[in-house]
């Protein structure tokens, strides 16, 4: 979440939609306020009281088709050392074995790199063992959805949480995420600015089937309905 008093304008920070690229765009920018957490309105209201006329901000989010998103976030499960998706489909063993290699694989990346966690976490799948790459690999989206939810899972919590308010807010496409970034930097005084990627998908192929695609739009329903409203086509 970021809020600036002085332009009376504010970024929701969606999982899996840019928000830590976005977070790094504004590092060195100076604003009233700037979280990771991943609030939506009336979170902020409780988190900032001190602020009292948010009702008054402009507001901006960026959308992204949910199939594209829980792909994202999917790849994130499997592949970025998610220690909760672990210990439900792995045994105990093997979880403790993923978490010793992953604390030697951070220890040896601040050593030699000085990198921030958040920055290595890409490079783990390439580093475990070959036996742990085989069983994340066989973790199947059904399987994880019988676990794992928008409901019981932040990081695939539906868009909407962010979006249905009754509050002046900008829906920005994900699709053309560098140009929008862009735009929105210069509402905030920032000329020129550089559009940084942190956090990159991990690069594997993940396909899904077309009854899994189903599956997804299914459970996504409500962001669907949701987008359709605002006259917001994904694919």
């Amino acid at each position: 979440m970021i809020l600036c008093a002085e332009r009376k304008l504010g970024i929701f920070l969606i999982p899996k939609n840019g928000s830590m690229s976005i977070l790094d765009a504004f590092d060195d920018i100076n604003v009233t306020f700037k979280t990771r957490k991943h609030l939506n309105y009336n979170e902020v209201l409780d988190v900032c009281k001190d602020i009292t006329d948010l009702d008054s901000y402009k507001f901006y989010c960026f959308y992204r088709d949910p199939v594209s998103r829980f792909k994202s976030a999917f790849k994130h499960m499997k592949y970025f050392a998610n220690i909760d998706l672990i210990r439900e489909f792995l045994t105990a063993e093997d979880a403790d074995s993923f978490g010793q290699q992953a604390i030697s694989i951070l220890r040896d990346f601040a050593e030699q790199n000085n990198e921030q966690t958040i920055k290595v976490t890409n490079k783990f799948y390439s580093l475990i063992s070959q036996d742990l790459k085989e069983k994340l690999d066989s973790i199947s989206v059904n399987q994880l959805l019988l676990r794992f939810n928008p409901s019981n899972t932040p990081l695939l919590a539906y868009q909407k949480r962010w979006m249905d308010y009754n509050i002046q807010i900008d829906l920005l496409p994900y699709s053309d995420f560098d140009n929008q970034l862009k735009i929105l930097l210069n509402k905030f005084g920032i000329e020129n600015p550089t559009i940084p990627h942190v956090n990159d998908s991990v690069d594997i192929d993940v396909t899904f089937t077309p009854e899994e695609i189903l599956k997804i739009k299914e459970i996504y329903k409500e962001d669907y309905d949701f987008f359709a409203t605002k006259n917001i086509l994904v694919n």
